[in-house]
């Protein structure tokens, strides 16, 4: 797991995968970001994994033996799966359109269908940013990014005319010339 470690909350990691997906360049997510697995700490390190042997554990399909990874017994597997009761699965979040699953879902697929400026060459300007200081707000050609992983309410002045609001995370919005993003909250607006 890259995303989620345990030290996010889910709203968080939501947030890092949207923002990362509309970066310029090639982006990525390791197996387990779509939905959220936690990194296993205190595991043993195999096969030279060291601090990463934690996030290198199976896939958590379903909510079966071994999260659905392996119908072998546990101590057969190669590294053990996340044993919490709320262990994040496929199969839980595949029909909550509010999961993490949903969300990686929704932001690659404006992310190729608008890839002439969210793709890896398209424009990419820093509108706001501030050392220490939140929100971020940048630009990817006719789109304008806003990300405020904080937990207090930021806003910054805003001099574009939004035609819509293309996704959200949380609570923010576009009005009286400011770009409000309440904690933990995320917008792509198009201009």
């Amino acid at each position: 797991a890259g995303f989620y470690s345990g030290e996010f909350g889910e709203n968080q990691t939501k947030i890092a995968i949207a923002m990362n997906q509309m970066m310029t360049g090639n982006t990525f997510l390791y197996y387990g970001d779509e939905i959220g697995m936690r990194y296993q700490g205190q595991l043993t390190s195999k096969e030279g994994g060291f601090g990463r042997t934690g996030s290198r554990t199976p896939m958590q399909w379903t909510n079966g033996k071994n999260l659905g990874f392996s119908t072998a017994d546990e101590d057969k597997l190669y590294l053990p799966v996340d044993k919490s009761e709320d262990a994040p699965t496929v199969e839980n979040q595949q029909n909550n359109p509010d999961s993490i699953f949903y969300t990686v879902k929704d932001i690659i697929k404006i992310r190729r269908d608008n890839n002439s400026d969210l793709g890896p060459d398209g424009e990419f300007e820093v509108l706001y940013a501030e050392r220490n200081k939140y929100p971020f707000v940048y630009k990817r050609g006719s789109f304008i990014v806003g990300v405020n992983p904080s937990a207090n309410a930021e806003a910054v002045d805003f001099g574009y005319e939004i035609k819509e609001t293309v996704y959200q995370i949380g609570d923010a919005k576009v009005e009286n010339g400011k770009l409000t993003l309440q904690g933990q909250s995320f917008i792509l607006v198009k201009i």
